[in-house]
């Protein structure tokens, strides 16, 4: 039998051993450290090889405790990840009281051509011996003149942070909006105020002027950095959480096309994530200034009495490709073609062939005179197309500048002769609404009709809510307060089973193509279903009143029964094609020996498409 003393000695032994083993094991530190490689003039991608290249008590290649291995060549597996834009971050450990010297090194500097190199300038970084983990503060590439480890390539005062800004602007959207690569234009942010108690703005931007303007990264023509712009905002450090909102800008009127950009005002100096501008892929081809006549037919808003050019009204092409404004009359406004209701422009356009460029015409109604005629202010004057559901419509740039591309003849909002409700007709339109899903208590605002609720029909194309809420000074449908582009129809439910019905009395002259949405609540509190995307067919339900075989109109006319939706429904709302621009009028006696009809184009999920046929000789 073994003595059990000198058994337990040995095991204590064994086990102050081991502890002794593992202590030495473990005399080891962590490193964390952070780059920030906006001082690079052509980085513009996340996917870049980074390094932390260096040696660890003067030896290189060298093992660390992790596992990891820390050289002066691309042996060196301390491989930063980005974490964020420009922002990179690795940590790894070091062996207890053991100095190590590094730099950072950029892959893409390296093979870009720029002729910078790979490597930071200046000398070597250093992390003296020593115990305990080492996290350092953010550090920005180091090109050019030599620097302090904690550098910033902006100076800010006391009390301030300073925000760097960039934007990469070789994009089709940047170059729609006005951008020339390598022209003297201006890049700028704009964006939200932040007002004290006596009005004074304390944030460096603004909506209305170019407070913080940009400034060209790189010369090389060749290298990104030739498109990247930079610049710094400074914000008192009072504001630090609060939420900017912003948008970059090409002069004073190339606004981004996307929406408001935001990011919260930290409490230390930092760079944002670069962005392409309005989030456009950049170009890979160069852009072309190319012609493109646009024509419109506006016989049925002249019928109607909403255009007059004897008033003083004119028609505008706004789109992409001018900043969706008339700021200059030559690239937007059209003239009236001698002796036809036609109005048409050739007007220049700068973007890559092949690409789509987003667009509206534009009534600009005669404020004075309009009100002299009706006793009221103009509607908006903005069209929103009947085929496209009031999505914009698309132009496919062909891009040749060698030939004018012909648009070909289009009318406003889509509206054709047979549209027309002439004066002195109405017709009982009768809309039938499911509620009963918007009962749902998650809703963040239920339907609750024993509360008060009321179920209206909204109208969302405000020249055809013109001609229903006036009609020799009666109102026909509610305005509401404050609102001057919808009108509101009362819908009601007599029997309680949560299906409400109206019939609305429409009346002449209009157009038959109606587009709305339901919605419900009461006065200062409405739900509404929510608008569709204004680049996709469906953004609203769109509906026709369909003629008589005569050209009549009936007495009454049925919508189809419909369900109220309480988040848009994937492919967009129901919505039906022009009756009259589908209709083929039969010529008696004559009948074509042949008819082709050729593809169509662009495809038919655009929100227009087109197809060519052919009429052989009739018989």
């Amino acid at each position: 039998m073994q003595n059990s003393t000198t058994t337990s000695w040995r095991w204590l032994a064994m086990v102050a051993l081991v502890f002794g083993l593992s202590t030495a094991a473990t005399a080891q530190r962590t490193v964390t450290l952070t780059l920030n490689t906006a001082t690079l003039p052509d980085t513009t991608s996340t996917m870049s090889l980074i390094e932390v290249r260096g040696a660890v008590n003067g030896e290189a290649p060298a093992t660390l405790p992790d596992g990891n291995t820390i050289d002066w060549s691309e042996s060196s597996t301390l491989e930063p990840a980005n974490v964020g834009g420009d922002y990179w971050q690795t940590s790894f450990q070091i062996p207890d009281d053991q100095e190590m010297v590094f730099k950072f090194y950029s892959d893409q500097a390296e093979t870009s051509g720029a002729g910078i190199g790979g490597w930071e300038d200046g000398d070597n970084w250093v992390i003296e011996a020593g115990t305990g983990d080492v996290e350092l503060p953010a550090h920005f590439f180091v090109k050019g003149e030599a620097q302090e480890y904690d550098w910033r390539p902006f100076t800010v005062g006391e009390d301030s942070i300073g925000v760097w800004f960039r934007v990469y602007m070789n994009t089709e959207a940047a170059i729609t909006s006005g951008y020339e690569s390598g022209g003297e234009m201006e890049i700028a942010i704009r964006g939200g105020e932040f007002f004290d108690a006596d009005t004074v703005n304390q944030g460096p931007l603004d909506w209305g002027a170019n407070n913080v303007v940009l400034s060209r990264e790189g010369d090389n023509d060749t290298q990104p950095g030739f498109d990247l712009y930079s610049g710094l905002a400074v914000y008192p450090a009072s504001l630090a959480g609060m939420t900017q909102e912003y948008k970059f800008i090409v002069g004073n009127e190339g606004w981004e096309s996307s929406d408001n950009r935001s990011f919260t005002i930290p409490s230390s100096d930092t760079t944002l994530h670069w962005v392409n501008f309005a989030n456009s892929p950049a170009l890979e081809g160069g852009p072309q200034t190319a012609t493109v006549l646009f024509a419109v037919d506006l016989a049925p808003m002249e019928a109607i009495g909403i255009f007059d050019r004897g008033r003083g009204d004119t028609l505008e092409v706004r789109g992409e490709f001018n900043g969706w404004s008339c700021a200059n009359p030559d690239n937007c406004l059209l003239d009236r073609v001698p002796g036809a209701n036609e109005f048409e422009a050739a007007i220049p356009i700068t973007a890559v062939p092949g690409g789509e460029l987003q667009y509206k015409f534009f009534l600009n109604l005669n404020d004075e005179n309009f009100r002299a005629d009706f006793g009221i202010d103009p509607p908006s004057g903005w069209e929103e197309p009947i085929t496209t559901t009031g999505a914009n419509r698309v132009l496919g740039f062909d891009g040749d500048p060698n030939n004018e591309q012909d648009n070909g003849v289009q009318f406003f909002n889509d509206v054709l002769e047979g549209n027309i409700i002439p004066e002195a007709t109405s017709v009982g339109v009768m809309f039938e609404v499911d509620m009963n899903p918007a009962l749902d208590a998650s809703l963040p605002q239920p339907f609750n009709p024993a509360g008060g609720d009321s179920v209206f029909v909204r109208f969302q194309d405000p020249l055809w809510s013109f001609t229903q809420t006036r009609v020799d000074g009666t109102v026909l449908l509610e305005v509401p307060a404050g609102d001057d582009t919808d009108v509101l129809f009362q819908l009601t439910d007599d029997d309680g089973d949560g299906i409400f019905t109206g019939m609305l009395p429409v009346a002449g002259p209009t157009y038959s193509g109606i587009q709305y949405l339901y919605q419900y609540g009461q006065t200062g509190a409405y739900t509404a279903e929510e608008e569709g995307s204004t680049s996709g067919i469906g953004r609203r339900r769109t509906r026709f009143i369909n003629a008589n075989a005569d050209g009549t109109w009936p007495a009454e006319w049925a919508f189809p029964a419909e369900t109220y939706q309480n988040s848009t429904p994937d492919g967009g709302y129901p919505f039906e094609g022009n009756p009259v621009a589908t209709s083929v009028e039969q010529v008696a006696g004559e009948i074509p020996t042949t008819i082709s009809l050729s593809d169509n184009y662009p495809n038919p999920f655009n929100p227009t498409t087109t197809f060519e046929y052919t009429v052989s000789d009739l018989m």
